[in-house]
């Protein structure tokens, strides 16, 4: 069973959500290939983590004065045309 912080609408077709997952992979490999000096040192400045993501050890707390980002609202108004 997994948990999530975001409200997703239950109408989309396969197509549609197959549409958004794809996206979001892409979006985040540009923002990773542009980012991820900055985004590294954000994350090690906010979470004080002396290592790349990915290598935190599981016994590791996040530290008190993580801010949690706020769950998004996801809506899908416009139907994606193929």
């Amino acid at each position: 069973m997994s948990t999530t912080r975001y409200s997703l609408p239950q109408d989309w077709t396969t197509e549609q959500a197959t549409f958004i997952y794809s996206f979001i992979a892409d979006l985040e490999d540009a923002i990773w290939a542009t980012y991820e000096e900055a985004i590294l040192q954000r994350w090690r400045e906010q979470r004080r983590i002396p290592h790349p993501p990915g290598n935190q050890r599981d016994d590791e707390p996040v530290p008190s004065n993580y801010d949690e980002p706020e769950p998004l609202d996801l809506a899908l108004d416009d139907e994606i045309s193929w």
